[in-house]
């Protein structure tokens, strides 16, 4: 494992970004099956509780884990910061789709 922090931080930056876009992926593919295939109500519920508690919980224990696994270099602070902003805000979106989409009343 690489010891200088500037490489420690991209090494990590990476690695969360792949696993967050992973995430994303396995996500749209679950939403399309729910919504597509229409599985029968037991399997739907199974599959709606599993996303939606991925998603409120891994986010957050992925970005603390990643703050005390690669902690930012000093040098590119302002980087790693923009990093967690932006997936927190993709994370709020997804999480507000996916509550709106599974627990809404529509009709």
């Amino acid at each position: 494992m690489a010891t200088d922090p500037v490489t420690r931080m991209e090494q990590g930056l990476k690695l969360v970004n792949l696993v967050f876009m992973a995430a994303v992926a396995a996500t749209i593919i679950a939403v399309l099956v729910i919504f597509a295939l229409h599985p029968d109500t037991g399997q739907r519920a199974m599959i709606q509780k599993i996303l939606f508690g991925a998603w409120t919980l891994g986010p957050p224990v992925g970005l603390v884990a990643q703050h005390l696994v690669w902690p930012p270099a000093i040098a590119e602070i302002e980087r790693f910061r923009t990093q967690q902003a932006l997936i927190k805000a993709v994370w709020a979106g997804i999480v507000g789709f996916l509550a709106a989409s599974f627990f809404g009343h529509w009709g």
